[in-house]
C-alpha cells in the first residue's frame, strides 16, 4: 500500500471537501503516539491530536505527528486556544498550513 504522507494526505482531505464529499476522522486525545499510528493506518481521512482537551501537550505533539505520518490520514491539530504563539508552538513541531 502507497502510504500518502504530509501534504499528499492533506491535499486529499481537501479534495474530499471540495467536491461536497464527508471526510470521517478519529479524534485522539491521549498521549501515546500509538494510537495516533493506528488512527491514522485504520483508514481514516484525518486524525485530530487534541491539545485543548485531551492528555497530550506540546511536548509530545511532534511524536503524534511524526505516528500519524506513518499512516494515510491527514494530521490535524486543535490547539487550547486561538493565541498566536500556541499555533506557533504546534507549526514548529511539525504541523502544516495550507491555506
Amino acid at each position: 500500500m502507497l502510504w500518502q504522507h504530509g501534504p499528499m494526505a492533506l491535499h486529499r482531505l481537501r479534495e474530499i471537501w471540495s467536491e461536497g464529499g464527508t471526510a470521517v476522522g478519529a479524534w485522539v486525545m491521549l498521549r501515546d503516539p500509538l494510537i495516533a499510528e493506528v488512527a491514522s493506518r485504520t483508514g481514516y481521512d484525518w486524525v485530530c491530536i487534541d491539545l485543548q482537551h485531551g492528555l497530550a501537550g506540546f511536548e509530545e505533539l511532534p511524536g503524534m505527528l511524526q505516528a500519524v505520518a506513518l499512516g494515510t490520514a491527514a494530521p490535524l491539530v486543535r490547539v487550547p486556544w486561538n493565541e498566536d504563539w500556541m499555533i506557533g508552538r504546534a507549526l514548529d513541531a511539525g504541523a502544516a498550513v495550507r491555506g
